[in-house]
C-alpha cells in the first residue's frame, strides 16, 4: 500500500482517516499524521461536499457498494486539485461498515487538457458555424468528419448526408497529380503540390461551380486530418467575366469610335491612338502631337495638353484645318483634353478627344443666316412686334413698335398699348398663358397724337418642352382698312337696296313665267290624259250603245263580253287617275326590318310568270334591310314586269344582291332588246313610255319611291343585249317622316 502507484487511504465508520500511503499524502498535500486528525469532509471542496456526503451515506447504508466520482479537493496549501476517487466499504459479521478504503488519482492536468480541448473545439465550431466559407474536416481515409453550415449551403448536402462520405466522391472531381517541391497534402487518392488552388466543384443537383480551395494537414487527437476551406467564387467569376466584357467593349469603343483619341505624354509625344486617328494619320506613335497634327515646331497656341499638365482638369477648343478644307475633307474639329492620373492622383499623360464639328459649324452658319433674315424681317416689317412675359413686361420689341410707342422694354404691355396701370379686360396675353392658342382683338390708341385703330394678334412662344414662356403680340395698323370697310358697308347697303328692287322685279317675271309654264304643262298633261281617256271612254260608249240598241236581241255571251269591255275600260281609266294621284302625293314610309331574300321571294310570288321566262335569284349573305315593304314591292314588281315586257315574255331575268358599305344593291338584269339612247335620257320622266298603252308614270313613281328611302335607281343598257336596273338602298334607315307627298 505504501508503494502503490495510486493514492490509498482508509477511514473508520465515522469517516476519520486511519491510514494513508505516500502517494495519497503527496496528492492531497498532508502527512499521514495530519490526515489521521481529519475526515474526508475536511479535504473536500465545499462545492462538492453535499454530493460526497450523500454518496458516503448511501455507501454506509448499503444502498451502493462502491462509490466512483470525480471531485475537487483542497490541499493543505490551499491549492485545488481534481481527483478521481473510488471508495468501498469493509463490513463486520453483522454487515455494518467498520472501514472505508479510498483509491485516489490526481486528474487535474488531464482535466485541464480536456477543458482546453473542449474550449478549442467550441471556438472552432463557433467560427466554422458562422463562417461564410465552407469548412470541412476529413480523416486519413478521406472521409468527412466535420461539415459546417456554409458547406451545406454551397454543396446542397446536409451534415448527416456528408459525414462519412469521401470528399473526392462527394464534391471534388478527379484532379491530375502534379509534382511540387513544397508541401504535399494527400486528399484520398489525390496529391496536391500546393495548398491553394481553383477547381470546379459539384453540387448535390449535379451542377458545377468554381471554388477556391485551401487545404492543410492538421492533427486532432493524435490523428492526421485534412482541413479544407472552400469559397464559392461563382459571383467573382461572373464579375470577372462582366469586367472582361466591359473592358473589351470599352476597347472596341475607343478603337472604333467615330472620333479621334490620342494619349500624349509630358514631352508631347504620342504614346497611343485609336483606329480612327490611325486611319487618318497613319502610325504616329512616338511623334510629337504638334508636328503631327499642326506641322509646328513647338506646342500650339492654346495647347490643351499643356493646360492639363499645368493643372487644368478640362480644356476644350475649336480648331480649323485649312489643308483639309482644300482637300474637301472635314476641316473643323473640337479638341477636348482631360488628364490621365496614376493611383496617387499625379498627372502622367493627357487624353485628347478630336471630334469632327464641320457639319455643326455649317449648321451654325445656316442658323445664323436664318436668324439674320428673321431679324431683318422683324425689324423692317410694317407692324409692331412685342414679346411679353408672364408679368406682362415687354422683354423685346422691333423697330416699328419702338417708333410707335418709343421706349417699350421693361414696361408693361397694358401701359404701353392702352395707357393703363392695370391688366386690360379680356387681355390677350392672359388668355395665351391660360392655354389659348390664338387671340385677336382691336384697340383704339393714340400714336404720336394721331388716332389709330390697331388689330392685335397674340400667339404663344413655347420652349422645347412645350411650355409657354412668352406671348408674341403683333400690332397692325388697320385704321385705313376700317375706313374703307365703313365705305364698303355703305356701298353694300346701297347695292343691297338695288338688288332688292331688281329681285322683286325678277320674282314677278318668274311668277308669270312659272304660271305660263304650269299652264303649258297642264295643257300638255290634259291633252295626254284626254287622249288616253278617250280610248276607254269610246269603248264604254260603243259597248253601251250596242247594249241599248239591240236590247234583248243580244245573246248572253255577247252581253257578258260587252260588260267585260266596259269593266276593263273603267279599270284602265281608274289606273290613269291613280297614276296621276300617285305621282303627286307626299310619300310617307312605314319602315320595318325584313330579310332581303324573303322580300324578293314574296315579290316574285305575287307575279304571274310566263312559262318561257326564267327568274334566277342570287342573294348574297343573310342580310336584312329596313324598308316600307309595300312600296318597295311595288318598285320590284314594276321592274320585273317591265323586264318581261322588254323580253316579250321569253328570256331570263337575273336578280342579284350585294352589300356595298352601308348600302344594299339589288340588280334586275333582263335579256331583252335594250333601250335606245333617245328614250334612255328621259326614261324616269313622267309621260314617257314605249308601250302602246299607258301614260309613262311607272318608272317615275319607282324613282320617287326609291329616293324616298334615301336610295338611287340606275340603268345600264345595250341595244340587242338587254338592260340592268340597279336599286341601291340604305340597309339602316334614318328617321324619314315623308318625302314629296302622301302615297
Amino acid at each position: 500500500m505504501v508503494n502503490a502507484p495510486i493514492g490509498i487511504a482508509t477511514s473508520d465508520a465515522n469517516y476519520k482517516f486511519v491510514s494513508a500511503n505516500d502517494e495519497f499524502c503527496r496528492i492531497i498535500g498532508y502527512t499521514e499524521e495530519d490526515l489521521k486528525k481529519l475526515t474526508f469532509k475536511d479535504i473536500t471542496h465545499p462545492s462538492d461536499l453535499p454530493m460526497s456526503i450523500e454518496k458516503m451515506l448511501a455507501l454506509k447504508s448499503g444502498k451502493i457498494h462502491v462509490m466512483n466520482e470525480e471531485k475537487h479537493y483542497v490541499k493543505k496549501n490551499g491549492a485545488i486539485i481534481v481527483g478521481k476517487v473510488t471508495v468501498s466499504a469493509i463490513s463486520d459479521q453483522s454487515g455494518q461498515p467498520v472501514l472505508f478504503v479510498a483509491q485516489l488519482e490526481d486528474i487535474t492536468e488531464r482535466k485541464q487538457l480536456e477543458n482546453n480541448l473542449r474550449s478549442s473545439e467550441e471556438k472552432f465550431r463557433a467560427i466554422s458555424t458562422s463562417a461564410l466559407d465552407a469548412i470541412l474536416l476529413a480523416d486519413g481515409e478521406d472521409r468527412i468528419i466535420y461539415w459546417n453550415p456554409a458547406a451545406e449551403r454551397a454543396f446542397g448536402f446536409k451534415e448527416k448526408e456528408a459525414i462519412g462520405k469521401k470528399t473526392s466522391a462527394l464534391i471534388i472531381p478527379p484532379l491530375s497529380r502534379k509534382s511540387h517541391n513544397g508541401l504535399r497534402v494527400k486528399l484520398g487518392d489525390h496529391e496536391f503540390s500546393r495548398k491553394n488552388f481553383t477547381v470546379t466543384a459539384l453540387r448535390k443537383d449535379g451542377s458545377q461551380f468554381p471554388i477556391d480551395l485551401s487545404v492543410s494537414s492538421v492533427t486532432l487527437k493524435d490523428k492526421k486530418c485534412l482541413l479544407a476551406i472552400i469559397r464559392d467564387i461563382s459571383h467573382q467569376k461572373q464579375l470577372e467575366s462582366s469586367l472582361k466584357r466591359e473592358r473589351d467593349m470599352l476597347e472596341d469603343i475607343t478603337k472604333n469610335i467615330g472620333a479621334g483619341l490620342v494619349i500624349i505624354d509630358k514631352d508631347y509625344h504620342i504614346v497611343w491612338t485609336n483606329n480612327f486617328l490611325a486611319r487618318v494619320n497613319g502610325d504616329v506613335v512616338g511623334k510629337s502631337c504638334f508636328s503631327t497634327f499642326n506641322t509646328c515646331n513647338n506646342t500650339c497656341p492654346g495647347c490643351g495638353p499643356k493646360k492639363i499638365f499645368a493643372g487644368a482638369e478640362y480644356d476644350s477648343r475649336e480648331y480649323f484645318n485649312k489643308q483639309m478644307q482644300e482637300k474637301g475633307l472635314p476641316c473643323w474639329f473640337e479638341l477636348i483634353a482631360t488628364p490621365i492620373k496614376d493611383k496617387d492622383g499625379k498627372v502622367i499623360a493627357a487624353l485628347e478627344l478630336t471630334v469632327d464639328i464641320t457639319e455643326k459649324k455649317e449648321l451654325e452658319k445656316k442658323i445664323r443666316e436664318e436668324r439674320n433674315k428673321l431679324e431683318a424681317i422683324t425689324e423692317n416689317i410694317s407692324a409692331g412686334l412685342m414679346l411679353v412675359n408672364k408679368e406682362y413686361k415687354i422683354i423685346w420689341s422691333n423697330n416699328f413698335a419702338q417708333k410707335w410707342f418709343r421706349q417699350t422694354e421693361d414696361k408693361t404691355c397694358f401701359n404701353v398699348l392702352h395707357c393703363k396701370n392695370a391688366i386690360c379686360e379680356n387681355c390677350g396675353v392672359q388668355k395665351i398663358f391660360d392655354g389659348k392658342s390664338l387671340d385677336v382683338c382691336t384697340s383704339s390708341i393714340d400714336v404720336n397724337g394721331e388716332a389709330k385703330i390697331l388689330e392685335i394678334t397674340t400667339t404663344p412662344m413655347k420652349d422645347s418642352e412645350g411650355n409657354v414662356v412668352a406671348a408674341l403680340e403683333l400690332a397692325m395698323d388697320v385704321t385705313e382698312v376700317r375706313k374703307m370697310q365703313g365705305q364698303l358697308s355703305k356701298y353694300s347697303q346701297q347695292l343691297e337696296e338695288i338688288v332688292r328692287k331688281r329681285t322683286g322685279q325678277l320674282e314677278q317675271a318668274q311668277a308669270k313665267l312659272v304660271k305660263s309654264e304650269r299652264l303649258a304643262a297642264i295643257g300638255e298633261l290634259a291633252g295626254m290624259v284626254g287622249h288616253d281617256l278617250r280610248n276607254p271612254l269610246s269603248g264604254i260608249k260603243n259597248s253601251a250603245y250596242l247594249l241599248k240598241k239591240k236590247g234583248i236581241e243580244i245573246s248572253e255571251d255577247q252581253n257578258q263580253e260587252l260588260l267585260g269591255i266596259i269593266d276593263n275600260c273603267v279599270n284602265y281609266s281608274n289606273k290613269i287617275v291613280n297614276d296621276l294621284l300617285d305621282y303627286s302625293r307626299i310619300i310617307h314610309l312605314e319602315l320595318q326590318e325584313l330579310p332581303v331574300e324573303k322580300l324578293l321571294t314574296q315579290t316574285i310570288a305575287m307575279l304571274t310568270i310566263p312559262k318561257n321566262v326564267e327568274i334566277q335569284l342570287n342573294v348574297s349573305g343573310q342580310s336584312t334591310i329596313e324598308v316600307d315593304q309595300g312600296k318597295i314591292e311595288r318598285v320590284f314588281i314594276n321592274l320585273i314586269k317591265n323586264a318581261m315586257d322588254a323580253m316579250q315574255n321569253v328570256g331570263k331575268i337575273s336578280i342579284d344582291t350585294k352589300e356595298v358599305g352601308s348600302l344594299l344593291e339589288i340588280s334586275f338584269a333582263d335579256t331583252g332588246m335594250g333601250i335606245s339612247d333617245d328614250v334612255l335620257s328621259k326614261l324616269f320622266l313622267p309621260l314617257v313610255t314605249t308601250k302602246a298603252q299607258g301614260m309613262g308614270f311607272g318608272l317615275a313613281i319607282c324613282k320617287r319611291l326609291v329616293e324616298a328611302h334615301g336610295g338611287t335607281i340606275k340603268v345600264k343598257t345595250a341595244v340587242g343585249k338587254g338592260t340592268t336596273f340597279t336599286v341601291s338602298l340604305p340597309i339602316k334607315q334614318p328617321n324619314r317622316v315623308g318625302v314629296g307627298g302622301d302615297i
